[in-house]
Order: structure tokens, then C-alpha cells, then sequence
């Protein structure tokens, strides 16, 4: 079993009995990330990782030079039932140790590649690095600079033929709604709910506790879109869904507020599935999860924020 990117929004369908992928021994609990979905290409937010930071040749071990040990902290990851050819990291990649021969090759949305893929039994422990500022460093957080932020996760392809649309920095006016072509009323919702938030992290913070709230309701056997995307009809008529519904809606909405943003894919790892015995957490394929990650600049980078309701980020600014 690997790990889908395909951001598809049909109803979800699972074998009787859940499929284990791995088991994680962890002190704290957090999401495995594994890569990030950056291009909305008019129906769905798509996998680039951006530019290769580095590659690598590894006999086993692996320390990334470039990332602080600050706040870093270990996990175990022993593979049951998957075979990825991502690292599955609940940050960003400090040491790795465990890995065999491998080549290794480390992206700028923090994804590291490993090549040939981890085979089921692997087990390896990664050391990483998350950062918390929590909310009152966010709040009082500069605006963001255009040099300091990439375009591409400002960008959105409204399909038909509106062209590609990249929204002015938050703080800057607002584009009109119609500049979104079909997406126009989503436009018009997101700013209907950041209405008054005077920084960046308020007008994040009013997104992702709006789609955690009712009306909306998490729900995996969602009913397909007809004659519309899947977020125009999730958003303004059926306001059910699951991870990849909240998640990318989330992250469209931000961009329409010059907020960069994207969607990141993994693994969730839940307190309900401690085993004691062995005295790790067991991850299953129900546990394949998306969630939002925000731009907060040079000091705090690419941010977790989960508007999934009844699911966690590992940020305390998050809902």
C-alpha cells in the first residue's frame, strides 16, 4: 500500500477491516508528513515540491547540516504494511538514522525522497524540528514582504478560461471576486469570515475555526459534485466532507486573502490506537489525512493549521 497524493474528493472506500501501515513510538503525538500539495489546478490542489535542496548518499544514517536542533524530538517508525518512497517525518528533517543504502534527495517544501523506497519492515528513527510560536508571536508577527514569499503558493487556477490568479499580500487591497471566474462566491465567502481580522494569523484563524464548526460535517461517503468542483460545492451547498475537502478549502481560501498556503499529505497518528504491550501507536489506512500548512515568513515558516473538525495540528496557534 503507498500513500495517495490524488486529491479526488469522491466518497472513500476501505477494506472491511483496517489495514496497518505502521506503528510509531513517540513521546508526543504528531502527524507523519510526507509531502506537500502546492498547485490548485482548478479542480484540486496537486503534489510539487518545489526545487531539490540537496541530494544525498546514505549508508544508514543521515544528518541534515542546514536544520537546527532546536526543539527537535525522536520517533520511531517501523513500516507494516506500506512501502513509501517519501520519508514519513513529523518535521522537518534534522537526522535520520536507520535507513540503509539509500539516495536521498531533499525539497524545498521540507519533502525528502528516498530512493529505492522503504520496503515493509523498514524501521527507522527520525530526529525533527517543529516550530510554536503560538498565538501571541503570531499576532504581532511583521507582514509579509513579496521577496520573502514564493508566487506559486499565492497562485490559483480558477479553470475555463480565467486565467491564473495571484492575489496581493494580505494587508494589500483585496481583488475583486469576479477575478476568481467560477470561484467567485468562495471569494466572497472567505472574505465574509476574515472580515476585521487586521493581521495574517487572525484572518487564518477565523478560516480554520469557521470550517470546524457547524453547518459543516465530517462525513467519508460524501456524494460526488455534479456540474461543479468539489470545493465550489463542498463550500457554499453541502458543507459535508473529509480531510481533503476542509484541508483545500482551507488553503483557497487563504490564497484569496494573499495568505500563502498549501496542502500537506500523510499520516495521522492517534491517541485511540496506543498498544500498550508494545508500547507504540499502530497507524492504519484510515489514518491517511491532509491538512493546511501557512507562509508566517522568515522566522516561523510553513505554519500546521488542521480545519478538519475532530482532528489536531501540532501548532497551539491552531483552532
Amino acid at each position: 500500500s503507498v500513500l495517495s497524493l490524488n486529491q479526488s474528493y469522491g466518497p472513500l472506500t476501505y477494506p472491511g477491516e483496517p489495514i496497518e501501515l505502521a506503528r510509531v513510538a513517540t513521546s508526543r503525538l504528531r502527524p507523519l508528513r510526507a509531502v506537500s500539495l502546492t498547485q490548485f489546478d482548478g479542480l484540486s490542489f496537486i503534489p510539487t515540491t518545489g526545487r531539490q535542496l540537496g541530494q544525498f548518499s546514505v549508508d544508514g544514517d543521515f544528518t541534515n547540516a542546514s536544520a537546527s536542533e532546536a526543539n527537535a524530538e525522536r520517533m520511531t517508525v517501523t513500516l507494516t504494511g506500506t512501502k513509501p518512497p517519501w520519508l514519513f517525518t513529523p518535521g522537518e528533517v534534522v537526522r535520520a538514522n536507520g535507513l540503509g543504502r539509500r539516495t536521498l534527495r531533499i525539497f524545498e517544501d521540507g519533502a525528502v525522497s528516498v530512493n529505492p523506497a522503504l520496503g515493509q519492515d523498514s524501521q527507522y528513527t527520525v530526529t525533527a524540528r517543529n516550530l510554536d510560536p503560538g498565538p501571541a508571536k503570531l499576532l504581532a508577527a511583521p507582514t509579509l514582504e513579496p521577496w520573502q514569499v514564493s508566487q506559486e503558493s499565492l497562485e490559483i487556477n480558477p479553470g475555463g478560461a480565467t486565467p491564473v490568479v495571484v492575489a496581493p499580500l494580505w494587508g494589500a487591497t483585496p481583488l475583486p471576486p469576479e477575478t476568481f471566474g467560477q470561484y467567485a462566491e468562495v471569494a466572497r465567502l472567505s472574505r465574509e469570515v476574515v472580515a476585521g481580522a487586521t493581521t495574517q494569523y487572525e484572518a487564518v484563524n477565523r478560516i480554520e475555526r469557521y470550517l470546524r464548526d457547524a453547518p459543516f460535517v465530517y462525513d467519508e461517503k460524501t456524494p460526488r459534485a455534479v456540474g461543479r468542483p468539489e470545493l465550489i460545492n463542498f463550500l457554499l451547498t453541502t458543507r459535508v466532507g473529509y480531510c481533503q475537502h476542509f484541508a483545500g478549502s482551507m488553503a483557497l481560501m487563504l490564497r484569496m486573502n494573499g495568505i500563502p498556503a498549501r496542502v500537506a499529505v500523510g499520516l495521522n497518528v492517534s491517541a485511540s490506537r496506543y498498544d500498550a504491550g508494545t508500547q507504540t501507536y499502530r497507524v492504519v489506512d484510515r489514518d491517511a489525512h491532509s491538512w493546511v500548512e501557512v507562509d508566517f515568513g522568515e522566522e516561523y515558516g510553513w505554519l500546521a493549521f488542521d480545519p478538519t473538525p475532530g482532528r489536531s495540528a501540532a501548532n497551539s496557534a491552531s483552532v
